[in-house]
């Protein structure tokens, strides 16, 4: 499995646990090269901005 791959995961999960927790929507992300972390967040809340 490729990396980036496997840090999308790790991703959606941090980004799903948010979404159980009663977070609706995320207006402003700032991913800092992050990998995966932009993919997740566009999947999961797709009107976030991010930078």
């Amino acid at each position: 499995m490729d990396r980036r791959s496997e840090s999308s995961k790790f991703w959606m999960g941090v980004l799903a646990d948010l979404r159980n927790r009663g977070v609706k929507d995320l207006l402003i992300c700032s991913v800092d090269g992050l990998k995966g972390f932009e993919d997740a967040i566009k999947a999961t809340f797709p009107k976030a901005e991010i930078q």
